[in-house]
């Protein structure tokens, strides 16, 4: 009896061990497994300045210290045309409105060169060009903002076809590939001063030029 226990006991012995060596084996491979390189991160794509990702853009249009309310969204996918415009408390701003819109430059034809302006003094021609009779013009200036250029001006006497007289506004206008961009800072009581409207403008031209 103790001969047969002994050797049931060795077998017992021998049968664990030989478990217990593919247990550590398996153990190995795993832990190698676990040490393998991880994928390379994927390279950022380039940001396409379209009419796509104008119109998003403008969709989140926010600047810090000012509240806006929505006045007006009237897109033309079709014309790849966006027209948008808010309003604000001029007390607190300095300013009643603010109108941004853009066109399609390749859509505009024959008149695509009048409309984009390769200097200061392009922009100025054309602005004289088509003046109103009661409307001046002053202060045109290029600002170059994070590598995207800005012509603008300021106008005095402005006149909407329905709507507010006799207003002074400052005009913005950028050109980012097929975009035609412009911007008006609206300022209805036309005796104010326009030095915050001037100093939203600077941060308007900066998120404009912001991916």
């Amino acid at each position: 009896m103790k001969k047969t226990i002994y050797v049931l006991g060795l077998g017992s012995t021998l049968l664990f061990a030989a478990c217990g060596g593919k247990k550590e084996e398996k153990s190995e491979t795993a832990s190698a497994d676990t040490t393998a390189a991880a994928p390379a991160p994927e390279e950022a794509k380039p940001v396409v300045k379209d009419y796509a990702w104008f119109v998003a853009k403008v969709d989140k249009f926010a600047i810090d210290g000012y509240t806006f309310t929505v006045d007006n969204a009237n897109d033309n996918a079709d014309n790849q045309d966006v027209r948008r415009s808010w309003t604000t408390d001029p007390a607190a701003s300095g300013f009643d409105k603010v109108i941004i819109n853009s066109s399609s430059l390749s859509r505009s034809g024959n008149q695509r060169e009048e409309l984009e302006h390769k200097s200061l003094q392009e922009f100025q021609d054309f602005t004289m060009k088509y003046k109103g009779e009661k409307t001046t013009f002053e202060d045109f200036k290029e600002d170059n903002i994070n590598g995207q250029v800005f012509y603008s001006k300021v106008a005095k006497g402005v006149n909407e076809s329905i709507g507010k007289k006799n207003f002074n506004e400052i005009h913005g206008q950028t050109f980012i590939g097929d975009l035609n961009i412009q911007f008006f800072i609206s300022v209805y009581d036309n005796k104010a001063d326009l030095t915050k409207a001037k100093e939203f403008a600077a941060k308007l031209m900066d998120f404009l030029s912001k991916e």
